[in-house]
């Protein structure tokens, strides 16, 4: 907001107070609040701190009605705050005060109060703003752009999400998890506004109903469960993953409803409905906290010279033998290269055979897991060797086996970026890292608790969560320690001499270092810490 437009509204502000205003100048003043909610909230605001409010409803007296339903409509919760704000607008633009300075106090408080109100109600901020409406339930994968006061949301307030995961528990139950990047405003106990970014909101039991406003639109959802998602330009999509909202369009028409895998698109001043909803598009379960000290399996990488490379650290089953560096291409003395990394030594592999081989079975089953390490890549990185960074597992049933790899494949997303896989499902990140320097990359894969179908991936480059088009892989996990399942490979495709394999060496080409594997899920402040000081548990620095 320039300071053009805040000069005019808080002229426009004044002549209403003082019941000055013409008709044209009216209208400008609503729509200045309709396009800035906090204008509408200062605008509320002054007519609180000059006591108006209490002053216009003492003169009318207690037989006028008019003041009755002003204050029964704003604290009215219910359906039909539209039909209000037109009558009160409708009172307003009849006042005989309208177009001249009236010196009957009576009729141009009505005017000013009238006038708040609908905006006010309008904008669906009540003028209680300051109440508790929400709490900040977890926020240890969020990164802020600016931070919130602490963990209780008062009405009004503004979250700026940079990256990450926050979830937001509202006072009337409903479930709230935001996506960064977004711009998210808490209105009230049971409604919000998204400004941009994504959000999945879910009303577990019958905790009543919740209002989501946004650019294309107001959500109401009645039970269940939704995502909304706004575009940088205001283009505005719902989608229904359970139950039934309706979606009343900004720029007009009807109620629309929606039920379960449908969604509401808006773009511009356009807006149609379909069937076919992308529930892997939203994040609707955060990750399971991680232990204190999660169990892990550590390659440093240091030794700077030989055949092997030790390994540290403990996880159940954990074989701890050190690890050894192989060529799978026909030449056995063209070992991986030992080089300098970010923190003591590294290993370089060309892509065409080189690899690292562990004896340790990786993280089983379906429980939670983060890999994470760093990574360079060639600027004339060739895409036919981006495939096998870390995987572990069994080819011979889906869900067995998983792999971190280097995307490709175009059609699967861009290339030259983080990825992860279980076939025949992978998420691909945003950060294209072939620019020949050293990244830190980290993957979180954990089970959905909400969606038994989905394992969501939350992947990290340089400490910041990825924005990604898939929030999670559409299949079961089931890695095992089985005879039959492949210990951790570091640099080789896990379908390496597989008949099946129609692309690619089969093997990874760049360099990597400090390769860590968790049997948690850890969070934002952890990753950062393995970026910044190579331990989950800096010391003062």
């Amino acid at each position: 907001m320039n300071t053009g437009t805040e000069d005019e509204f808080r002229r426009l502000m004044i002549r209403a107070l003082e019941g000055g205003l013409e008709r044209e100048e009216m209208s400008r003043l609503v729509s200045l609040c309709g396009q800035h909610p906090e204008l509408a909230r200062k605008f509320g605001g002054q007519v609180e701190t000059d006591r108006f409010l209490e002053i216009a409803l003492t003169n009318l007296g207690p037989g006028s009605g008019f003041s009755g339903s002003v204050m029964q409509r704003i604290e009215d919760e219910g359906d039909g705050k539209e039909f209000f704000v037109a009558s009160v607008l409708g009172r307003v633009e009849g006042g005989d005060s309208i177009g001249r300075k009236s010196r009957r106090k009576p009729v141009w408080l009505t005017t000013a109060v009238g006038l708040a109100a609908a905006v006010v109600v309008w904008l669906g901020i009540s003028f209680h703003g300051g109440r508790v409406a929400a709490e900040l339930h977890r926020g240890d994968s969020a990164k802020w752009t600016t931070p919130p006061a602490g963990e209780t949301l008062r009405a009004g307030t503004r979250l700026r999400l940079d990256s990450g995961l926050a979830e937001i528990h509202f006072t009337n139950g409903a479930e709230v998890i935001l996506e960064g990047p977004a711009d998210f405003e808490v209105r009230g106990k049971d409604e919000g506004y998204l400004h941009q970014g994504r959000i999945s909101v879910r009303m577990p039991g019958n905790t009543g109903r919740f209002t989501l406003d946004s650019p294309g639109g107001r959500v109401v959802d009645f039970g269940k469960a939704f995502g909304l998602h706004v575009a940088p330009d205001g283009e505005t999509v719902a989608e229904v993953f359970e139950g039934t909202v309706r979606v009343r369009p900004r720029h007009g028409g009807k109620d629309v409803v929606l039920a379960t895998n449908e969604k509401f698109i808006s773009s511009g001043k356009v807006w149609w409905k379909s069937e076919g909803i992308d529930a892997n598009a939203f994040v609707t379960n955060l990750p399971p906290q991680a232990p204190g000290t999660p169990g892990f399996a550590h390659w440093a990488l240091d030794e700077g010279a030989g055949t092997s490379t030790s390994v540290r650290g403990k996880l159940p089953a954990a074989d701890l033998r050190p690890a050894e560096l192989r060529n799978f291409g026909g030449m056995p003395g063209a070992l991986p290269q030992w080089i300098d990394g970010p923190y003591g030594g590294a290993l370089s592999f060309d892509g065409r055979g080189n690899a690292l081989e562990t004896h340790f079975p990786g993280v089983v089953g379906d429980a939670a897991r983060t890999v994470a390490f760093w990574l360079r890549l060639p600027e004339d990185f060739d895409s036919e060797q981006g495939y096998g960074i870390v995987s572990w597992g069994d080819l011979a049933e889906k869900g067995n086996a998983w792999q971190i790899s280097v995307n490709p494949y175009l059609h699967e997303g861009p290339v030259g970026r983080l990825r992860v896989g279980i076939y025949p499902s992978l998420v691909t990140g945003s950060t294209d890292l072939r620019d020949g320097r050293w990244h830190h990359c980290a993957v979180v894969l954990y089970k959905d608790e909400r969606n038994g179908n989905r394992i969501p991936a939350l992947l990290y480059v340089d400490g910041k969560m990825e924005a990604t088009a898939a929030k999670g892989v559409v299949s079961r996990l089931d890695t095992s320690a089985e005879e039959s399942s492949r210990p951790v490979w570091i640099a080789r495709s896990l379908r390496h001499e597989e008949p099946k394999r129609s692309r690619g060496t089969g093997f990874f080409r760049g360099d990597l270092d400090e390769i860590y594997i968790f049997d948690g899920a850890l969070n934002r402040s952890q990753i950062e810490n393995l970026m910044r000081f190579n331990t989950l548990f800096p010391k003062s620095y």
